[in-house]
């Protein structure tokens, strides 16, 4: 609870000490006197930025100090942080902004962080102004699972989704595993069948390249004989032959007795010998020209490909081959795995949607009792018309969370011919300050933050409404310490502490000054100028009186 706060040098406040008391504090004061400067400071406090230009004076800090009474959660949150509080004693937090912009923070004279204070924030101070976070449907979740005392439900919700996202995270690794596996078993097994379609044989490449000099060869002496046999034309011959046999002829008539008519037909016979062997060789060599050089330089082709594939040489094809055949092997599995994994995601989804299950029908269960508790408040804040449902809508599974698979949430019915339309969505702000002060009266014995804090949450209402309001934040102020900022005189008379914030003009300055725990003489003052402005007649006070005497 807040027992003090203490501002300094912050806009028109000079030097503040402002007490607070349990219960109802009501915070009241003529339009720009400065009431939100209370709201502002406390803000900062918790972590709160705020430009220099709030200084008063700008060689100076902005000290802003609250004392706090301490509970276990409190201490045990700072004993954490190395800080330590003897039970009974109370948390002084402290913060200063200097002008060169700096702040510093500090918990009992103890040098801090923003971020610790910011995490000991909710255990010490609420502020209850944004009506529309306040009726959000999560909020509303968290009414319900405080006021069904679901908080251990809600804690294995969680651990099952997270035991179920998880298995589904790991299957997806898995199977992405499993199918990167596969595609690599794939290119394997293609190229293990490539080369064994390729059937490299040792010493292969050496083999084919002396088979294609060997064919190189026979093609270069085919085409010699080929060349020779060009030279020997046989009608060259036959020509030959006649014209040496007619010259024969005349040697027979002069040298019959001579032995070279025969010589001459032997040297004949030769020539004509000579020419048709090599007609045959040449025939032979092209029927011996078993040697496709194509094919050996397809083969070599083929291979020295496969060879660069697989970045290896031709001799250690065999032995890749031997390594894919291996691999494929190695890579068959892992299917088992996938769908063990499969089933542990099935398993666990299934216990995740028990668990959401039964959360919900106990969830529902709280929430149509909330909304007969707060449709009791309604009469009185003058919403007697206004009904409350509970809508329970399935989420698509896309949509599940740690908080369940089910959208439940308050439904409102201003009139008798008007639709139900969500809680945290009500037609006017009237509507939605009262209906929101309905709901945390129903609830507040639930919150564990001790002091609320509720800025103008009587804005635009006045006369019974506003008297009803006014009751709303007493009863509030029986669970928890309560500060408000009102401007209606129907709230600020049934408060149990009032604070009062005047603005003074002097020739050189302006200065804001608070009065806390005001004499009846006082308040009553205050309480008949919230009725009639400045003009305060004899009807005017004792319409305060009146106001004041319904507190009593």
């Amino acid at each position: 609870m807040l027992t003090a706060l203490s501002i300094q040098n912050f806009v028109t406040i000079e030097s503040q000490i402002i007490d607070f008391k349990p219960g109802f504090n009501v915070i009241t004061g003529e339009t720009g006197a400065g009431k939100s400067l209370v709201l502002k400071a406390l803000q900062f406090l918790f972590g709160g930025k705020l430009p220099i230009t709030v200084l008063k004076k700008s060689d100076s800090s902005l000290q802003i100090t609250g004392t706090f009474t301490a509970d276990k959660k409190q201490i045990n949150l700072l004993a954490e942080r190395g800080i330590s509080i003897t039970e009974g004693d109370p948390i002084l937090i402290r913060r200063t902004l200097a002008p060169d912009g700096k702040t510093r923070c500090f918990i009992n004279d103890q040098m801090s962080t923003t971020a610790t204070i910011k995490d000991l924030a909710p255990l010490l101070f609420s502020l209850q102004n944004q009506f529309d976070q306040v009726l959000s449907p999560a909020a509303q979740l968290s009414v319900m699972d405080r006021a069904g005392d679901l908080s251990e439900i809600c804690q294995d919700l969680q651990s099952a989704y997270q035991a179920w996202t998880q298995a589904v995270h790991t299957y997806t690794q898995l199977k992405e595993e499993n199918d990167k596996r596969q595609r690599e078993r794939e290119f394997i097994e293609k190229a293990h069948e490539e080369l064994e379609k390729l059937a490299v044989q040792d010493h292969e490449e050496d083999h084919l390249l002396e088979q294609r000099q060997k064919a190189k060869n026979q093609g270069q002496n085919h085409q010699i004989l080929q060349e020779c046999l060009s030279l020997l034309n046989p009608d060259e011959g036959s020509q030959l032959w006649y014209k040496v046999s007619k010259k024969l002829s005349k040697l027979q008539t002069t040298q019959e007795e001579s032995g070279l008519e025969k010589h001459l037909e032997t040297l004949i016979d030769s020539y004509q010998a000579f020419s048709e062997e090599l007609t045959q060789q040449a025939y032979l060599s092209a029927q011996d020209m078993s040697l496709d050089a194509d094919q050996i330089e397809q083969r070599l082709h083929s291979l020295r490909s496969a060879s660069r594939k697989y970045n290896c040489s031709i001799a250690d094809l065999p032995e890749k081959q031997a390594h894919f055949a291996e691999q494929a092997r190695l890579l068959h599995g892992g299917t088992k795995d996938l769908k063990a994994q499969q089933q542990h995601v099935q398993q666990t989804k299934q216990h995740y949607r028990e668990l959401a299950e039964d959360l919900n029908a106990k969830r529902v269960k709280v929430a149509n009792h909330l909304c007969q508790l707060v449709e009791k408040e309604l009469p009185q804040l003058m919403l007697e018309k206004l009904k409350l449902k509970v809508s329970n809508d399935p989420l698509p599974e896309n949509q599940w969370s740690s908080n369940g698979m089910y959208k439940i949430q308050l439904m409102v019915q201003p009139n008798v011919d008007a639709p139900f339309t969500p809680l945290d969505q009500a037609a006017s702000g009237g509507e939605r300050s009262r209906l929101f002060l309905a709901f945390e009266k129903v609830s507040a014995h639930l919150k564990q933050c001790p002091t609320l804090f509720f800025d103008e949450v009587d804005k635009g209402v006045g006369g019974a409404v506003a008297h009803a309001v006014g009751h709303c934040l007493l009863s509030i102020g029986q669970h928890h310490q309560v500060i408000a900022i009102s401007h209606a005189p129907q709230v600020a008379a049934l408060a149990d502490h009032h604070i009062l914030v005047e603005k003074h003009h002097y020739a050189d300055k302006t200065i804001s000054r608070t009065q806390a725990g005001l004499d009846p003489e006082t308040k009553l003052a205050e309480i008949s100028r919230m009725l009639s402005g400045k003009t305060v007649t004899v009807e005017t006070t004792a319409a305060a009186q009146s106001l004041i005497a319904q507190k009593q």
